[in-house]
């Protein structure tokens, strides 16, 4: 009789425990570059303690991220709309702004009654600490920098890979050509990247653990795009 209370109880605290994780959903819109941030910020907020959640009408979350894109005047307009669609889904649920569309519009996005919390390129490795202080105080906040003269690389990790067949590592932010036409180095700043030995522990990690190597299948970006990306599959 002792051992099955304890057997409910148990139970029930697990369940209770799984009740009391909060629910977080994250939308990537954009380049691979956003793919890669978005994976990282998963990892960070599982490793935490948060549960992941598909971004869907179905599914109420208590948690949204909205992974920004900048690129182009439709992506703005997709940007802002993805951010509505989430706070529609769940008006009180914390919806937050990150990435480029953020660098690009920052006094735009800061009007947004759909957004509580305002996260710029470089800063979404701080995104458990972001979400802590926020529900410490419950108060919007914004955490942007100033890009164009941020040298600091954001170092993002992943341990998983979002496709089956092909893994992107980010090896490169920043742009230093300033095209007329693009927006790349206004959002994502100037050439900057981190010591090769951690591209190599990082890449010999997902290889080891997802991938046979095929030597023809690696491909190595030019600096014209929004970041370099080593990119292979099986």
């Amino acid at each position: 009789m002792l051992t099955e209370l304890i057997i409910i109880f148990m139970g029930f605290m697990s369940r209770t425990k799984e009740a009391d994780l909060k629910k977080v959903a994250i939308h990537n819109l954009g380049c691979k570059v956003n793919s890669y941030e978005a994976e990282s910020m998963e990892l960070m907020l599982k490793n935490a303690g948060y549960e992941i959640v598909p971004f869907d009408e179905a599914i109420i979350a208590d948690v949204y991220i909205i992974n920004t894109c900048s690129v182009t005047n439709i992506a703005d307009r997709k940007s802002r709309q993805m951010l509505h669609k989430a706070k529609k889904m769940n008006p009180s649920a914390v919806v937050i702004a990150a990435g480029c569309y953020v660098q690009a519009d920052e006094a735009g996005v800061k009007k947004d009654e759909a957004v509580d919390i305002v996260l710029g390129n470089n800063m979404k490795i701080n995104i458990v600490d972001v979400l802590e202080q926020y529900f410490k105080d419950n108060t919007a906040d914004e955490y942007v920098v100033d890009i164009s003269h941020d040298t600091e690389y954001e170092e993002l990790k992943i341990d998983k890979v979002s496709e089956h067949t092909r893994a992107y590592i980010k090896i490169q932010d920043g742009c230093n050509q300033f095209c007329s036409y693009c927006i790349i180095p206004y959002t994502r700043g100037r050439i900057r990247s981190n010591m090769y030995s951690c591209y190599y522990n990082l890449f010999n990690f997902l290889f080891c653990n997802f991938f046979n190597f095929r030597n023809d299948a690696l491909n190595f970006s030019t600096s014209y795009s929004s970041s370099c990306i080593w990119n292979y599959a099986v």
